[in-house]
Formats: structure tokens, C-alpha cells, sequence
């Protein structure tokens, strides 16, 4: 399934670690040691875990559009992941693993499949958590894709949750991600009779 196309999509979130990965990658190939093999090997806790299923999501997501994925987009893995790093969560170089595996599971498994897969083991505040996320991956850029979207609205329903609630998550995030309100005076958000609220239930 996998393409010269598809490899230029997955993320280079560092030169050094982009050169680290390729050089990892060819000792594994060339049959090299036990020990090199390790490295290039997500445990299975890493792989089973939430938070590589909102890094796969996301990976869904920047690929929903068909084209090569922009800066913004690639930046919002570093966003999510580097704090576990200095947390001391996950190391850089699972950060780096994690980031190349989602996408890998992008190739091996269709996007609905791997949904319905992962939403037995994701508590309400996660998959809510995860939705939040994949909304602000897909407007950070500045573009709503059609194919972002219908991606996101799928995953919305296979996690069963309040289209209420994740209406309101998107508003604030359009908010949040449209800064042409600071450019363009005649946005209609600069208009004296804009309001926004969000209710609480």
C-alpha cells in the first residue's frame, strides 16, 4: 500500500532525528544486531497506549488532505509530545517512533477499522480529548478540507459523543486558530455586534 508519495507525508520534525531514523533504519535492513532492532521497536504498552492512538489519529487526519502535510500540521505532533518528554513520559526517541509507527498505521489499516478498533479502550475524556485535538490539527493551517473533516465527524460518531458538546469544542477552536480577526478589520468577528457563548451543562 505504501508509496514514494507516502513516505514524503510522514513528518521530518528534526533534521538530526530525520538522519538518526534513516541511519537506524538502514542497520535493521542490512540484518545488524539484536541491539539495533530494539531501537527501531515501540513496546508494546507505547503501542497499545492512548496517547499513540491520538498520534495515530492525528497522522489520519494530516493525511486526510491529500496533499504534502503543512509545517502547522507537522508542528502539532512536537506540541503534543515534546511535554512527555521533559515529563520524562516517553523518551525522544519513542517521541520519534511514535510519530513514524502512526503513520506507518495509516498505510497498513483503513482509517474506519482502526477506529472501531481503538474506541473500547479509550475513557469519555479521551476520545473528547482526542476529537479537541483532531479539530485543532485540522484548522491550524488555516484550510478546512472536506476530507479532514468527514474524518473527524466519523470519528466524533464512532466515539459516540454529544454532537452538542463537540459543536462547541469547534467553535472555539475556529476562534482560537483564526488570526486574520488581528489582520482584517472588516472580519465579521471585529463587528461591535459579534458575541460568543458557550453553554455548560
Amino acid at each position: 500500500m505504501g508509496s514514494d508519495e507516502d513516505d514524503k507525508n510522514a513528518p521530518e520534525l528534526t533534521e538530526e532525528s530525520q538522519d538518526t531514523a534513516t541511519n537506524s533504519a538502514d542497520k535493521t535492513s542490512d540484518g545488524a544486531g539484536g541491539d539495533e532492532q530494539e531501537v527501531m521497536t515501540l513496546k508494546a504498552d507505547i503501542m497499545s497506549s492512548p496517547l499513540f492512538i491520538l498520534v495515530t489519529l492525528m497522522a489520519y487526519i494530516a493525511e486526510a488532505g491529500g496533499r504534502d502535510i503543512p509545517m502547522e500540521q507537522k508542528a502539532e505532533f512536537l506540541t503534543i509530545l515534546r511535554k512527555h518528554v521533559k515529563k520524562q513520559d516517553i523518551t525522544e526517541k519513542e517521541l520519534q517512533l511514535m510519530v513514524r509507527d502512526g503513520f506507518e498505521e495509516t498505510l497498513r489499516i483503513e482509517f474506519r477499522t482502526y477506529l472501531e478498533n481503538v474506541t473500547p479502550n479509550l475513557t469519555y475524556a479521551q476520545r473528547l480529548s482526542i476529537v479537541a485535538n483532531l479539530y485543532n490539527m485540522m484548522m491550524v493551517d488555516g484550510e478546512l478540507l472536506d476530507g479532514e473533516e468527514s474524518r473527524v465527524d466519523l470519528c466524533r460518531r464512532t466515539f459516540q459523543l454529544d454532537p452538542g458538546v463537540t459543536r462547541q469544542i469547534r467553535r472555539v477552536l475556529l476562534l482560537k486558530n483564526d488570526t486574520s480577526v488581528f489582520l482584517n478589520p472588516g472580519h465579521p468577528s471585529n463587528d461591535p455586534s459579534f458575541s460568543f457563548s458557550v453553554t455548560h451543562s
